[in-house]
């Protein structure tokens, strides 16, 4: 691997820790313990097939089989699973490495809703919306791929994932992350990566992660199953076990029981992952939270979503897998204070653990909401945060004992020619004021989300993503309209 790498870097690895190596301990014996004694509920004959071909004890009850997998079968399976993966991008400039010490940012997912950033409406999100924000994405170094962000509405449910995938590609050079529900949808992305990259690079380097989700509690359901398999065996795309347990509701209160929960599912997954491929690239996603129990809803920006979450990057690494973790939605429906405050308190927890990637950028009313302008806020917090990470190097540029010698009592640092050289290596603000208020005031006295706003609109409209090559835009031009004549 190249020394230099994309993303947010720690100095000496995850700085914060929630559970002690003992804690550690006993989450992974209780989420062996559910595997191997209690068991999943597998609603996929192959899966099922799959599973006892490892070792895994199956039975079948009713329209369901019942598969209690062995410790041996998750430590064969945890084994085989590669411990760093590169998140390759459309442009090589863009690959993102998935390993201790690493963190970059991404959007929310699958958002339904948008904040429109001319009318300030909240409405159904559409297809344009989603290659606007593709766009926005890509021309923001802080977000390190380009997630499934909003659903495009307008069209039949049958093509919004095809035609959301063929957006991520051509309107952002980033690696693409996304849930992708059917064989035939999971198909056209792998001609289309292909199409994009050649199928040597992307086996070695895939440019896309399919995401697969359990149902909690302890079940996988035919969906889940089928997107686990079908990305293996494709052998050019890397898969997410994401888990979205609900402390209250679908696992116990408590929260190190709804961890163990989370771990466990994460675990049966990986388990499938290497069955139906040994050495698939596999990744653990969380985004658990708690059922709010006075009102009956699920806040993402619980301080229980950033607890659960931290824990399990945690297991994560405990097992030195890669991670990434929901954090930084905002449970406010607009870019207000809330919605900054916890931006901040959610991602900057995650990130001083040490998770991968944290997804959240951009995301409001639990995550059923989309906004620019706090797309940009929470990029400017991004890159803060990553500040923060890479700490004071104690070296000779960052002591400059001698300087301090030279200049002595009573001087001054202003003007020396070292402060002129090193001054960019300061922390940067493009929409946080530092200004006094007389010059904020003259400049229009503008809030930050007046400044948000219109730098996103500012984006929309001059920024180009790097353009696909002619010829594979020709052959994902002719996939996607083949694939719509076909279910059409």
């Amino acid at each position: 691997m190249p020394t230099e790498r994309r993303g947010f870097e720690t100095l000496n690895g995850p700085c914060m820790s929630v559970l002690s190596r003992e804690a550690l301990d006993t989450i992974h014996f209780a989420a062996c313990r559910l595997l191997s004694v209690t068991g999943l509920a597998v609603e996929y004959a192959e899966a099922a097939e799959l599973f006892s071909s490892a070792g895994a004890r199956v039975t079948k009850e009713g329209g369901v089989w019942r598969v209690r997998l062995p410790e041996r079968l998750i430590n064969d399976s945890l084994a085989s699973a590669p411990k760093a993966i590169v998140l390759g991008a459309r442009d090589p400039a863009n690959d993102f490495y998935l390993e201790k010490g690493r963190v970059g940012f991404s959007t929310f997912g699958e958002q339904v809703k948008v904040i429109d950033p001319h009318s300030r409406e909240y409405r159904s999100s559409v297809r344009a919306d989603a290659r606007q924000i593709y766009k926005v994405v890509d021309s923001l170094p802080g977000l390190v791929v380009g997630s499934r962000t909003v659903c495009p509405n307008d069209l039949p449910m049958i093509l919004q994932q095809p035609h959301n995938f063929y957006d991520a590609l051509t309107c952002s050079s980033k690696h693409v992350w996304m849930g992708l529900t059917n064989k035939e949808t999971i198909e056209l992305a792998r001609k289309m990566v292909i199409a994009v990259q050649g199928e040597e690079n992307v086996r070695r380097k895939p440019i896309n992660t399919v995401v697969a989700c359990p149902t909690s509690p302890l079940t996988l359901v035919a969906m889940c199953c089928l997107n686990i398999i079908e990305a293996a065996r494709t052998e050019v795309m890397n898969v997410e076990i994401m888990e979205m347990c609900l402390a209250g509701a679908t696992s116990p209160v408590g929260l190190a029981s709804a961890v163990a929960l989370t771990v466990a599912e994460q675990l049966a997954g990986l388990a499938l992952a290497q069955a139906a491929r040994k050495g698939t690239p596999t990744i653990l996603g969380t985004c658990s939270t708690n059922m709010d129990l006075k009102v009956g809803m699920s806040p993402m920006a619980s301080p229980e979503n950033a607890l659960i979450a931290s824990c399990v990057t945690q297991m994560a690494g405990y097992y030195h897998l890669p991670v990434r973790a929901g954090a930084g939605v905002s449970d406010s429906k607009i870019p207000d204070a809330q919605a900054g405050y916890e931006f901040a308190f959610n991602a900057l927890s995650l990130a001083l653990v040490g998770a991968n990637v944290i997804w959240g950028v951009g995301g409001v009313d639990s995550g059923l909401g989309f906004d620019y302008a706090k797309l940009l806020m929470d990029h400017e917090c991004c890159r803060n945060i990553s500040f923060l990470l890479g700490g004071a190097p104690v070296d000779n540029a960052g002591l400059s004992l001698e300087l301090l010698e030279e200049v002595g009592p009573g001087g001054s640092f202003l003007t020396h020619k070292q402060t002129f050289k090193l001054a960019r290596t300061q922390s940067q603000t493009d929409l946080f004021s530092h200004q006094p208020f007389a010059g904020w005031s003259s400049a229009g006295a503008k809030t930050l989300t007046e400044r948000a706003y219109e730098k996103a609109l500012t984006i929309i409209d001059q920024y180009q993503p790097k353009p696909v090559e002619p010829s594979a835009q020709t052959e994902l031009d002719g996939l996607l309209a083949e694939f719509v004549q076909r279910f059409s």
